[in-house]
């Protein structure tokens, strides 16, 4: 598949991507615009990954239908009163 290329593509050269998390939060929203929505999604997620705070990720996917587990994205241990 052809997202699946571009993630391992994206994953492999992680790091020559400019602004780490926000470069990949760049690269999903021009990804979105251009109804590329497997890849925006992809590269939404990665950088939620990078930076657990970039809250714009988080809002996209869920604007997209595709809201990560608010406890895994953010790493809330749940524990509760």
């Amino acid at each position: 598949r052809p997202v699946t290329q571009f993630a391992a593509a994206i994953l492999e050269d992680a790091n020559k991507i400019p602004s780490g998390a926000a470069g990949l939060y760049l690269l999903g929203m021009i990804s979105r615009r251009a109804g590329q929505r497997e890849q925006a999604v992809c590269c939404l997620r990665m950088a939620l990954q990078l930076d657990g705070c970039l809250w714009c990720a988080y809002e996209a996917l869920c604007e997209m239908g595709e809201a990560p587990d608010p406890d895994v994205a953010f790493g809330g241990g749940g524990g509760g009163a």
